[in-house]
């Protein structure tokens, strides 16, 4: 059996119910839930579909003028923000292929240019009174979309390997792997020059707060000082990357050779200074002092750089998400973190991550001496629980 989650607003939940029906009493393989049917008592509508969408194999959604959109002085009908956003989950989750979105046919509604590939349906709006004939038609399109799709591609995740787990609703415990981390480089802390731990992987992915929690245990269980280099903090503004039309995985998006000298200075067990660079406003003027402390923590997507890496000395983690949970980490990041509408975290999702494969993953990956796994609730775990 398949599962295939179907949004609306408060509004249309009568559609929704139809959907239901239509599924129940045509296909016993195909079963659609609602989204009321997966609210919480006490979580957020939000924290109750990130925690769901994993044992979903579609998404069906229905849009329409829910709200007026002004653009550059033009009034026109939308699509509700929070519809968009759930558009975009499982749009990063599932693949356009298994994303479909019901619009009365006399009413399509405005849409993002980028979501491009998802399944567009329309549906007679002409017998209100009567939902379940007004749909039949969409609803055979639907169910006729997944069978076919089901018999050429298997589920993207098999919905018997899903573990229930409560992913986003509570913080996830990281110690195992960093207390492997402690292990691998306890022998480095009486070095004379810093020892380099560098932390590399795509936007999102959690390199700062694991850097953190690292320097944290290392003075808990060595006993020892150790500092952060952000390689963020060489990257240019996001005003001029945009401006000379770059991704933020380009190297002519960072000042390497200012990368490279700062590192030269820290490995010599001196302090460099560095403006902290915020991803919601930019480059700020706020500064940071960095340390040639025991361990040096480089974290950023330009930390395996090869003018700062010793071939003999040092860890190297990489950090690695399998693409459609990379994205989907992206995609919530560019929102909460970023300040991103959710049109704009679209259009740039699939740009960004290509960008992403061709600069770093293509280049770095295969240097790590460490391959970390994060699930799409920051979890970080060892590949079948091996290093």
């Amino acid at each position: 059996m398949c599962r295939i989650f179907v949004g609306t607003t408060a509004e249309k939940k009568d559609i929704a119910r139809n959907i239901q029906l239509y599924m129940h009493e045509n296909s016993p393989d195909v079963k659609a839930i609602p989204w009321m049917d997966i609210m919480q008592s006490g979580n957020t509508a939000l924290g109750c579909l990130m925690h769901e969408k994993e044992t979903f194999d579609f998404a069906c959604f229905i849009i329409g003028d829910d709200d007026i959109k002004i653009s550059r002085g033009t009034k026109t009908s939308a699509t509700r923000d929070n519809i968009l956003l759930e558009i975009g989950i499982f749009y990063g989750h599932l693949g356009p292929n298994r994303v479909f979105l019901l619009h009365e046919r006399e009413k399509k509604p405005f849409l993002p240019s980028n979501l491009d590939g998802i399944i567009l349906i329309s549906y007679d709006d002409s017998m209100p009174h009567d939902l379940q004939i007004s749909l039949q038609p969409a609803c055979t399109k639907i169910l006729n979309n997944i069978k076919q799709i089901i018999k050429t591609r298997p589920s993207p995740i098999p919905i018997w390997l899903i573990n229930f787990k409560e992913f986003y609703l509570k913080e996830t415990d990281n110690s195992p792997v960093i207390d492997e981390i402690i292990k691998k480089i306890s022998q480095y802390k009486t070095d004379e020059n810093p020892y380099p731990i560098h932390i590399c992987g795509p936007a999102a992915i959690g390199k700062s707060t694991f850097a953190s929690q690292l320097k944290k245990q290392i003075g808990k269980t060595l006993n020892c000082k150790a500092d952060i280099l952000p390689t963020d903090c060489y990257s240019l503004s996001r005003n001029e990357k945009e401006a000379l039309q770059l991704q933020g995985y380009e190297p002519e998006s960072h000042n390497l050779q200012k990368l490279v000298k700062d590192y030269t200075t820290l490995m010599k067990r001196k302090s460099v200074k560095l403006k902290l660079y915020h991803h919601t406003h930019n480059r700020t003027n706020d500064e940071i002092k960095v340390n040639g402390e025991q361990f040096l923590i480089i974290e950023g997507v330009y930390s395996f750089y090869p003018g700062i890496i010793h071939k003999s000395r040092g860890v190297y983690i990489y950090l690695y998400a399998v693409p459609n949970k990379a994205k989907e980490l992206i995609f919530m990041t560019n929102i909460m973190k970023r300040a991103y509408t959710v049109e704009k975290a679209l259009e740039k999702l699939e740009k960004n991550f290509k960008s992403y494969q061709e600069n770093i993953e293509n280049n770095f990956l295969n240097h790590c001496t460490m391959q970390i796994h994060v699930d799409n609730s920051w979890h970080y775990y060892f590949p079948n629980n091996l290093e």
